[in-house]
């Protein structure tokens, strides 16, 4: 008896779940236990590998997108699983095979644009970039697409030249001035002002005058930069991204962007009051389709902001790269010269080295390196891999090129440009600048190369000014070397470094060359 006594009160004390703390511990508990087990186990994705926390939560990559490092992590992963499709999140698959674009983003128009897009917003007025809803945007684009229509282009094709013309002079003068006293030539700025200037001459009938402005701080270049900062948070829900957005404008909006975006506004607003609906311009054909004011400045700040930052970042990335190896700039101002004395109005994209410079170009250039997400429709989606798909140069993905993976309505899928123009199998040595792939490689490959060279993005959602930033390129590409402004010239450090938001930002918000004396 005494030893029963004894033992009797040792006896543990278990906590009683008609307390209500540990009933809603136990509770708590058991939901997160049974989410663990489900997204594990049960899920219809189960099948996709991935890391078991990509798995769980959509943390790590959330945070990798706000550090810069997001598209790289996922492109290394498909290296180390050498799979065709990766588990990103608990509801969401990024895929590596090429084949997958037309089922995605081009067939029946493509799937629908996942919920953070609406993050892209512009004064409250989906872009047509940023807008969900089809039926939405399409009276909107209509109204605006002749503008983008090749006709068109080569009617107007001399406010292209023009402001060209003003940026390579420009240039030469940063040239004479480096060449005099030292120092380096920030290409980044003058090539976005070349931009600017671009976009809003052609489209809006004025000129922002970003070449005019003899600095190396754009006027609208802290407004541009802005609208880059925000794509670290665009993978969040429009929920929580309010309010992150919200916090960072009270917590880090500077008096530089504040005046930047004013001068933007008050550029655009001017236009827009000016508009005569029948004088061809972008903001006419808005208003002329019966959109307010507030919504046409919207639209219009989204081009600025779009085509400033994507091709300021891509003829930077030419002229950066073209002085890294002096044959290729050699090589490059040859065949121009040769084709001018043929031809002096020669169609540069009949050029075979200089065309295969620009797409190598648009290879590198990550102006936009992350995915393009989109929500898997009613019915869901079977993706049946390439049979001989493969994310290495050396070996085979038959492990996984082998199943068929059905992906139920609501799944999140996305093919994410970095991971594709940096694919070992399709582009060999895909970090290195080299234009003879696209003329050296065999009908198959290229076949492959073209199908996965997506700088625009692909389908009907595909980037609608993409007939205007090529000819810019080809233009502005074509002068820079015809001029001789690169001539002498070297690029400043190994490489450019980005941090891979939506659209990535350059570290350091510079791309440099510097000149030696001839």
């Amino acid at each position: 008896m005494a030893l029963t006594r004894l033992f009797s009160s040792f006896r543990p004390a278990f906590p009683s779940l008609a307390d209500p703390l540990y009933l809603t511990l136990f509770l708590l508990l058991l939901f997160i236990s049974t989410l663990i087990v489900r997204r594990l186990f049960s899920s219809p994705l189960c099948s996709v590998p991935g890391p078991i926390l990509w798995r769980l939560s959509r943390l790590s990559g959330l945070y990798a997108s706000y550090a810069g490092h997001e598209a790289t992590l996922y492109t290394n992963m498909f290296r180390k699983y050498n799979t065709p499709i990766l588990r990103i999140g608990p509801n969401e698959v990024l895929i590596a095979d090429g084949n997958a674009l037309s089922p995605i983003y081009h067939a029946s128009g493509g799937m629908d644009k996942a919920d953070c897009y609406n993050n892209f917003h512009i004064d409250g007025f989906p872009t047509l970039f940023s807008a969900v809803d089809r039926a939405h945007r399409l009276p909107r684009a209509r109204s605006v697409k002749g503008l983008f229509a090749t006709r068109s282009l080569r009617e107007d094709e001399a406010k292209v030249e023009n402001a060209v013309q003003l940026g390579v002079e420009r240039l030469s003068r940063e040239r004479k001035r480096a060449l005099n006293d030292g120092g380096p030539v920030d290409l980044l700025s003058a090539c976005r002002a070349v931009a600017l200037d671009v976009v809003t001459s052609y489209l809006f009938g004025t000129s922002y005058g970003g070449v005019e402005e003899e600095t190396n701080h754009l006027s609208a270049g802290a407004f541009v930069d802005a609208f880059v900062g925000v794509g670290r948070f665009f993978f969040l829900p429009p929920w929580l991204f309010g309010l992150v957005d919200r916090f960072c404008q009270w917590a880090f909006e500077t008096r530089e962007t504040v005046q930047s975006m004013d001068l933007v506004d008050s550029f655009v607003r001017g236009l827009v009051d000016d508009a005569n609906v029948e004088d061809g311009t972008y903001q006419a054909q808005m208003l002329k389709l019966g959109l307010s004011k507030d919504e046409v400045v919207a639209q219009c700040k989204d081009l600025i902001f779009a085509g400033t930052d994507s091709s300021g970042m891509n003829l930077s990335t030419f002229c950066w790269n073209v002085t890294q190896q002096p044959a290729i700039y050699n090589r490059l101002k040859d065949e121009l010269r040769r084709a001018r004395e043929e031809d002096i109005d020669c169609d540069l994209s009949t050029l075979p080295y200089f065309r295969a410079c620009i797409r190598e170009t648009l290879r590198l250039s990550m102006a936009n390196p992350t995915r393009l997400p989109r929500v898997v429709p009613e019915g869901g989606w079977t993706f049946q891999p390439t049979p001989d798909f493969s994310y290495s140069a050396t070996k085979s993905s038959s492990k996984w090129n082998q199943k068929v993976y059905f992906l139920p309505a609501g799944t999140l899928v996305s093919v994410q440009i970095h991971t594709l123009h940096y694919s070992p199998a399709i582009f060999p040595d895909a970090g290195r600048f080299d234009p003879d792939r696209w003329l050296t490689a065999s009908d198959q490959q290229l076949e492959k190369m073209n199908r996965d060279w997506i700088p625009f993005s692909v389908g009907s959602r595909q980037c609608i000014a993409r007939n205007l930033a090529m000819v810019e390129l080809n233009l502005a590409c074509a002068a820079i070397i015809e001029a001789g402004v690169l001539s002498g010239a070297k690029p400043v450090g190994a490489r450019i470094e980005i941090l891979e938001w939506f659209n990535s930002r350059v570290r350091g918000e510079r791309i440099e060359i510097e000149y030696s004396k001839e």
